[in-house]
Protein backbone atom coordinates (compact mmCIF):
# COMPACT_ATOMS: atom_id res chain seq x y z
CA UNK A 1 0.00 0.00 0.00
CA UNK A 2 1.38 3.41 -0.83
CA UNK A 3 1.02 5.86 1.92
CA UNK A 4 1.18 9.32 2.21
CA UNK A 5 3.49 10.30 5.50
CA UNK A 6 3.57 13.66 6.34
CA UNK A 7 4.42 15.31 10.31
CA UNK A 8 3.64 18.32 11.50
CA UNK A 9 3.36 18.47 15.52
CA UNK A 10 0.82 16.16 14.47
CA UNK A 11 2.96 12.86 13.08
CA UNK A 12 1.36 10.89 10.16
CA UNK A 13 1.40 6.41 10.05
CA UNK A 14 -0.09 4.12 9.80
CA UNK A 15 -1.91 0.97 12.22
CA UNK A 16 -3.39 -2.34 11.66
CA UNK A 17 -5.24 -5.23 13.28
CA UNK A 18 -8.58 -6.38 14.78
CA UNK A 19 -10.65 -5.17 17.79
CA UNK A 20 -12.09 -6.59 20.62
CA UNK A 21 -14.35 -5.64 23.83
CA UNK A 22 -16.49 -2.30 24.73
CA UNK A 23 -16.00 -0.81 27.62
CA UNK A 24 -16.92 2.58 29.27
CA UNK A 25 -14.68 4.96 29.50
CA UNK A 26 -14.22 6.18 33.17
CA UNK A 27 -12.95 1.84 33.42
CA UNK A 28 -9.58 3.00 31.43
CA UNK A 29 -6.70 5.42 30.66
CA UNK A 30 -5.88 5.05 26.69
CA UNK A 31 -2.59 6.00 25.26
CA UNK A 32 -3.95 6.44 22.15
CA UNK A 33 -7.10 6.25 19.75
CA UNK A 34 -7.49 5.03 15.99
CA UNK A 35 -9.26 5.34 13.63
CA UNK A 36 -9.73 3.75 10.01
CA UNK A 37 -9.75 5.88 7.01
CA UNK A 38 -10.80 4.73 3.74
CA UNK A 39 -10.24 7.15 0.14
CA UNK A 40 -13.47 7.81 -1.80
CA UNK A 41 -12.39 7.34 -5.75
CA UNK A 42 -14.38 9.52 -7.38
CA UNK A 43 -13.85 12.97 -4.96
CA UNK A 44 -10.57 11.55 -3.77
CA UNK A 45 -11.66 12.39 -0.56
CA UNK A 46 -10.31 10.70 2.19
CA UNK A 47 -13.24 9.73 5.22
CA UNK A 48 -13.88 7.76 8.36
CA UNK A 49 -16.23 6.36 10.57
CA UNK A 50 -17.23 7.44 14.07
CA UNK A 51 -19.59 5.74 16.39
CA UNK A 52 -21.80 7.89 18.17
CA UNK A 53 -24.95 8.22 20.30
CA UNK A 54 -27.34 6.04 21.95
CA UNK A 55 -27.96 3.38 20.13
CA UNK A 56 -24.88 3.89 18.51
CA UNK A 57 -25.31 5.42 14.66
CA UNK A 58 -21.79 5.01 12.29
CA UNK A 59 -22.24 8.52 9.81
CA UNK A 60 -18.67 8.52 7.70
CA UNK A 61 -17.04 11.55 7.82
CA UNK A 62 -15.13 13.55 5.74
CA UNK A 63 -11.41 14.39 6.97
CA UNK A 64 -10.69 18.28 7.14
CA UNK A 65 -7.27 19.52 8.33
CA UNK A 66 -8.81 22.95 8.43
CA UNK A 67 -12.16 21.83 10.00
CA UNK A 68 -12.88 23.56 13.36
CA UNK A 69 -15.54 20.83 14.50
CA UNK A 70 -16.51 17.52 14.09
CA UNK A 71 -20.28 17.77 12.22
CA UNK A 72 -22.94 15.34 10.63
CA UNK A 73 -26.44 16.07 8.64
CA UNK A 74 -29.05 15.32 12.35
CA UNK A 75 -31.47 15.33 9.31
CA UNK A 76 -30.72 11.11 8.46
CA UNK A 77 -32.74 9.40 11.64
CA UNK A 78 -30.43 10.28 13.86
CA UNK A 79 -32.16 10.33 17.67
CA UNK A 80 -30.02 9.26 20.18
CA UNK A 81 -30.90 9.65 23.75
CA UNK A 82 -27.72 10.49 25.13
CA UNK A 83 -27.74 13.54 23.17
CA UNK A 84 -28.16 16.79 24.74
CA UNK A 85 -27.60 20.27 23.30
CA UNK A 86 -25.18 22.66 24.46
CA UNK A 87 -26.93 25.93 25.68
CA UNK A 88 -26.17 29.27 24.22
CA UNK A 89 -23.89 31.42 26.64
CA UNK A 90 -22.61 28.35 28.33
CA UNK A 91 -19.11 27.65 29.17
CA UNK A 92 -19.13 25.06 26.79
CA UNK A 93 -20.73 27.38 24.18
CA UNK A 94 -17.41 30.11 24.49
CA UNK A 95 -15.11 27.44 24.62
CA UNK A 96 -16.61 26.38 20.89
CA UNK A 97 -16.85 30.26 19.95
CA UNK A 98 -20.58 29.80 19.59
CA UNK A 99 -22.48 32.70 18.19
CA UNK A 100 -26.07 33.59 19.55
CA UNK A 101 -28.63 30.90 20.02
CA UNK A 102 -30.45 28.93 17.47
CA UNK A 103 -34.08 27.60 17.62
CA UNK A 104 -36.00 25.12 16.11
CA UNK A 105 -40.38 24.95 15.61
CA UNK A 106 -40.10 21.42 14.99
CA UNK A 107 -40.33 18.55 16.91
CA UNK A 108 -37.67 18.14 19.32
CA UNK A 109 -34.89 16.11 18.40
CA UNK A 110 -31.03 16.38 17.74
CA UNK A 111 -30.70 19.16 15.56
CA UNK A 112 -33.87 20.42 16.76
CA UNK A 113 -33.71 22.21 19.59
CA UNK A 114 -34.20 25.62 21.52
CA UNK A 115 -31.85 28.28 23.07
CA UNK A 116 -29.15 26.20 21.87
CA UNK A 117 -25.62 27.24 21.09
CA UNK A 118 -25.31 28.81 17.41
CA UNK A 119 -22.10 27.30 15.69
CA UNK A 120 -21.05 27.51 12.24
CA UNK A 121 -20.48 23.51 10.04
CA UNK A 122 -18.75 24.26 7.08
CA UNK A 123 -17.90 22.46 4.24
CA UNK A 124 -15.27 23.18 2.25
CA UNK A 125 -15.68 21.18 -0.79
CA UNK A 126 -18.98 23.07 -1.78
CA UNK A 127 -18.15 26.27 0.36
CA UNK A 128 -21.65 25.52 2.15
CA UNK A 129 -21.78 27.37 6.02
CA UNK A 130 -24.56 26.74 7.93
CA UNK A 131 -25.61 28.17 11.52
CA UNK A 132 -25.95 25.12 13.51
CA UNK A 133 -26.55 23.91 16.98
CA UNK A 134 -23.72 22.33 19.08
CA UNK A 135 -24.43 19.66 20.99
CA UNK A 136 -23.14 16.91 22.78
CA UNK A 137 -23.03 12.84 22.47
CA UNK A 138 -21.16 9.21 23.44
CA UNK A 139 -18.79 8.54 20.98
CA UNK A 140 -17.12 4.91 20.53
CA UNK A 141 -13.43 5.11 19.92
CA UNK A 142 -10.89 2.47 19.53
CA UNK A 143 -7.76 2.32 21.86
CA UNK A 144 -4.44 1.92 20.29
CA UNK A 145 -1.00 0.91 21.43
CA UNK A 146 0.01 1.31 17.75
CA UNK A 147 0.65 -1.90 16.78
CA UNK A 148 -3.53 -3.64 17.28
CA UNK A 149 -7.12 -1.92 17.81
CA UNK A 150 -7.79 -2.40 21.42
CA UNK A 151 -10.37 -1.81 23.61
CA UNK A 152 -13.49 0.13 22.17
CA UNK A 153 -14.01 2.63 24.62
CA UNK A 154 -17.36 4.84 25.23
CA UNK A 155 -16.53 8.28 25.27
CA UNK A 156 -19.07 10.57 27.28
CA UNK A 157 -19.91 14.25 26.23
CA UNK A 158 -18.30 15.28 22.89
CA UNK A 159 -18.93 18.11 21.31
CA UNK A 160 -19.98 18.73 17.68
CA UNK A 161 -22.38 20.03 15.63
CA UNK A 162 -25.61 19.35 13.69
CA UNK A 163 -25.41 19.95 10.12
CA UNK A 164 -28.11 19.22 7.58
CA UNK A 165 -29.19 17.08 4.02
CA UNK A 166 -28.65 20.28 1.82
CA UNK A 167 -24.88 20.18 3.14
CA UNK A 168 -23.65 17.62 2.25
CA UNK A 169 -23.09 18.27 -1.33
CA UNK A 170 -19.79 17.77 -2.71
CA UNK A 171 -18.78 15.32 -0.41
CA UNK A 172 -18.23 11.92 -0.94
CA UNK A 173 -21.26 9.34 -1.61
CA UNK A 174 -22.54 8.04 1.16
CA UNK A 175 -20.57 10.60 4.10
CA UNK A 176 -22.82 12.70 6.12
CA UNK A 177 -20.64 15.28 7.61
CA UNK A 178 -16.78 16.60 8.33
CA UNK A 179 -14.64 15.86 11.31
CA UNK A 180 -12.11 18.54 11.56
CA UNK A 181 -8.77 18.35 13.17
CA UNK A 182 -7.82 21.78 13.15
CA UNK A 183 -5.91 23.76 16.44
CA UNK A 184 -9.46 24.96 17.78
CA UNK A 185 -10.70 23.70 21.44
CA UNK A 186 -13.73 21.67 19.59
CA UNK A 187 -11.64 19.26 17.43
CA UNK A 188 -11.31 15.58 17.83
CA UNK A 189 -8.27 15.67 18.82
CA UNK A 190 -8.16 18.51 21.09
CA UNK A 191 -11.40 17.40 23.09
CA UNK A 192 -9.53 13.83 24.05
CA UNK A 193 -6.27 15.07 24.89
CA UNK A 194 -8.16 17.30 27.32
CA UNK A 195 -10.42 14.66 28.54
CA UNK A 196 -7.38 11.42 28.66
CA UNK A 197 -4.75 13.63 29.43
CA UNK A 198 -3.01 12.52 26.03
CA UNK A 199 -0.40 14.23 23.80
CA UNK A 200 -2.13 16.56 21.70
CA UNK A 201 -1.07 15.40 18.45
CA UNK A 202 -2.41 13.59 15.77
CA UNK A 203 -0.98 10.87 12.61
CA UNK A 204 -2.16 9.84 9.81
CA UNK A 205 -1.36 7.30 6.99
CA UNK A 206 -3.30 7.68 3.97
CA UNK A 207 -4.02 4.82 1.77
CA UNK A 208 -3.52 5.17 -2.20
CA UNK A 209 -6.83 3.99 -2.48
CA UNK A 210 -9.50 1.60 -0.17
CA UNK A 211 -8.75 -1.29 -2.46
CA UNK A 212 -4.95 -1.57 -1.43
CA UNK A 213 -6.24 -1.18 2.22
CA UNK A 214 -7.68 1.55 4.98
CA UNK A 215 -5.25 3.78 6.13
CA UNK A 216 -5.53 5.39 10.13
CA UNK A 217 -5.79 8.15 12.19
CA UNK A 218 -3.78 7.93 15.09
CA UNK A 219 -4.67 10.23 18.05
CA UNK A 220 -2.57 11.24 21.25
CA UNK A 221 0.87 10.24 19.75
CA UNK A 222 2.98 6.98 19.36
CA UNK A 223 4.63 4.92 19.03
CA UNK A 224 3.53 3.24 15.34
CA UNK A 225 4.27 0.43 13.80
CA UNK A 226 4.37 -1.15 10.26
CA UNK A 227 5.01 -4.50 9.22
CA UNK A 228 7.58 -5.31 8.14
CA UNK A 229 9.84 -2.74 9.52
CA UNK A 230 9.81 -4.17 13.56
CA UNK A 231 10.73 -0.61 15.41
CA UNK A 232 8.71 2.74 15.75
CA UNK A 233 8.32 4.26 12.81
CA UNK A 234 8.41 7.65 14.30
CA UNK A 235 11.60 7.31 14.68
CA UNK A 236 12.00 7.73 11.09
CA UNK A 237 10.42 10.95 10.78
CA UNK A 238 11.71 14.45 9.71
CA UNK A 239 10.07 17.14 11.98
CA UNK A 240 9.41 21.03 11.19
CA UNK A 241 7.81 23.86 13.11
CA UNK A 242 4.23 25.10 12.76
CA UNK A 243 3.74 28.35 12.24
CA UNK A 244 0.98 30.66 13.11
CA UNK A 245 -0.74 32.54 10.27
CA UNK A 246 -1.82 35.59 11.98
CA UNK A 247 -4.84 36.26 8.94
CA UNK A 248 -7.73 33.53 9.42
CA UNK A 249 -8.68 31.25 6.60
CA UNK A 250 -12.04 30.49 8.09
CA UNK A 251 -15.07 31.07 6.44
CA UNK A 252 -16.27 33.11 9.03
CA UNK A 253 -14.36 34.69 11.81
CA UNK A 254 -13.39 38.18 14.41
CA UNK A 255 -10.96 40.73 13.20
CA UNK A 256 -7.37 40.11 14.54
CA UNK A 257 -8.34 36.04 14.97
CA UNK A 258 -5.67 33.89 13.08
CA UNK A 259 -6.09 30.79 11.22
CA UNK A 260 -6.38 27.63 12.53
CA UNK A 261 -5.08 25.48 10.08
CA UNK A 262 -1.73 23.97 9.98
CA UNK A 263 1.28 25.83 8.01
CA UNK A 264 4.89 25.15 7.46
CA UNK A 265 7.80 27.25 6.31
CA UNK A 266 8.83 25.61 2.91
CA UNK A 267 11.89 26.94 2.43
CA UNK A 268 12.10 25.80 -1.43
CA UNK A 269 10.79 23.14 -3.96
CA UNK A 270 13.05 21.03 -6.18
CA UNK A 271 13.32 18.43 -8.63
CA UNK A 272 17.33 17.65 -8.92
CA UNK A 273 17.67 21.27 -7.54
CA UNK A 274 15.78 22.94 -10.51
CA UNK A 275 12.28 24.66 -10.96
CA UNK A 276 9.52 22.28 -10.20
CA UNK A 277 6.97 21.39 -13.56
CA UNK A 278 9.54 21.66 -16.55
CA UNK A 279 12.62 20.03 -14.75
CA UNK A 280 9.52 16.85 -13.76
CA UNK A 281 8.42 16.66 -17.50
CA UNK A 282 12.46 17.09 -18.46
CA UNK A 283 13.87 14.42 -15.93
CA UNK A 284 10.65 12.11 -16.95
CA UNK A 285 12.00 12.24 -20.10
CA UNK A 286 15.15 11.23 -19.24
CA UNK A 287 13.82 8.40 -17.03
CA UNK A 288 11.91 6.98 -20.69
CA UNK A 289 8.46 8.22 -19.76
CA UNK A 290 6.03 9.06 -22.34
CA UNK A 291 4.40 12.14 -22.62
CA UNK A 292 0.21 11.62 -23.38
CA UNK A 293 -2.46 13.86 -23.84
CA UNK A 294 -3.34 15.38 -20.58
CA UNK A 295 -6.76 14.61 -18.88
CA UNK A 296 -8.61 17.56 -17.43
CA UNK A 297 -7.49 19.28 -15.70
CA UNK A 298 -4.02 18.19 -15.37
CA UNK A 299 -1.58 19.39 -17.51
CA UNK A 300 0.85 17.19 -18.30
CA UNK A 301 0.31 12.84 -18.43
CA UNK A 302 2.25 10.24 -18.99
CA UNK A 303 1.71 6.52 -20.18
CA UNK A 304 1.86 3.81 -17.28
CA UNK A 305 3.58 1.54 -20.19
CA UNK A 306 7.20 2.19 -18.70
CA UNK A 307 6.72 3.19 -15.69
CA UNK A 308 8.07 0.67 -12.75
CA UNK A 309 6.22 -0.27 -9.65
CA UNK A 310 8.13 0.11 -6.41
CA UNK A 311 7.22 -0.48 -2.98
CA UNK A 312 7.27 3.95 -2.92
CA UNK A 313 4.97 4.00 -5.78
CA UNK A 314 5.77 4.54 -9.71
CA UNK A 315 10.05 5.28 -10.17
CA UNK A 316 8.95 8.92 -11.09
CA UNK A 317 11.30 11.69 -10.41
CA UNK A 318 11.44 13.20 -6.68
CA UNK A 319 10.09 16.09 -5.85
CA UNK A 320 11.72 17.38 -2.52
CA UNK A 321 10.46 20.17 -0.41
CA UNK A 322 13.43 22.21 1.62
CA UNK A 323 11.89 22.61 4.99
CA UNK A 324 12.79 24.97 7.83
CA UNK A 325 15.86 23.82 10.14
CA UNK A 326 19.30 22.33 9.30
CA UNK A 327 18.86 20.25 6.14
CA UNK A 328 15.29 19.05 6.72
CA UNK A 329 13.59 17.53 3.76
CA UNK A 330 10.75 16.24 2.79
CA UNK A 331 10.96 13.72 -0.50
CA UNK A 332 7.71 12.91 -2.41
CA UNK A 333 7.82 9.63 -4.33
CA UNK A 334 5.86 8.84 -7.02
CA UNK A 335 3.21 6.96 -4.47
CA UNK A 336 2.08 10.52 -3.57
CA UNK A 337 2.75 12.50 -6.60
CA UNK A 338 0.99 10.78 -9.08
CA UNK A 339 -2.66 10.28 -9.88
CA UNK A 340 -4.09 7.34 -11.95
CA UNK A 341 -6.63 7.83 -14.35
CA UNK A 342 -7.86 4.90 -17.12
CA UNK A 343 -8.76 6.31 -20.63
CA UNK A 344 -10.92 4.28 -23.19
CA UNK A 345 -9.83 5.35 -26.63
CA UNK A 346 -12.03 3.31 -28.86
CA UNK A 347 -12.22 -0.36 -27.67
CA UNK A 348 -8.78 0.07 -26.02
CA UNK A 349 -8.50 0.93 -21.81
CA UNK A 350 -4.70 3.18 -21.57
CA UNK A 351 -3.75 4.21 -18.11
CA UNK A 352 -2.25 7.58 -17.74
CA UNK A 353 -0.79 8.99 -14.91
CA UNK A 354 -0.44 12.86 -13.80
CA UNK A 355 1.69 14.51 -11.68
CA UNK A 356 -0.48 15.92 -8.56
CA UNK A 357 1.67 19.20 -8.97
CA UNK A 358 -0.70 21.51 -10.54
CA UNK A 359 -3.46 21.02 -7.70
CA UNK A 360 -0.55 22.47 -5.29
CA UNK A 361 -1.07 26.04 -4.06
CA UNK A 362 1.73 28.12 -2.21
CA UNK A 363 1.70 31.10 -0.45
CA UNK A 364 3.43 34.07 -0.68
CA UNK A 365 6.43 34.78 1.79
CA UNK A 366 6.57 33.19 5.15
CA UNK A 367 3.19 31.20 4.74
CA UNK A 368 3.39 27.81 2.56
CA UNK A 369 0.29 25.60 3.46
CA UNK A 370 -0.56 22.18 1.92
CA UNK A 371 -3.62 22.91 -0.59
CA UNK A 372 -6.22 23.41 1.87
CA UNK A 373 -9.72 21.71 1.10
CA UNK A 374 -9.00 18.56 3.31
CA UNK A 375 -6.96 15.91 3.08
CA UNK A 376 -8.61 15.01 -0.40
CA UNK A 377 -6.54 13.88 -3.42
Amino acid sequence: MASFFFLLSLSLIFCLCLIIRSIDSAEVKPRAFILAIRKDNVTLQYYTTVDTGTPLTYPDLVIDLGGQILWFNCENGFNSSTYRAVRCGSSKCKVAKGSGCVGCNGTPRPGCTNNTCGVYPYNPFSNLLYAGGLGEDSMALYETDGVSYLSHIYVPRLLFACGFNDQLQGLANGTQGVIGLARTQVALQTQLSSAYKIQNKFALCLPSSSEDGLGDIFIGGGPYYMPPYNKDASTLLIKTPLIINPVSTAPIYSEGEHSDEYFINVKAIKINEKALVKEFVKKAASKGMTRVAPVAPFGECFSAKNIRSTVTGLTVPTIVLVLEGNRKYWNIYGGNSMVKETVNIGILEEKRFMPRVHRWRFKPKNFNSIRRTSVGG
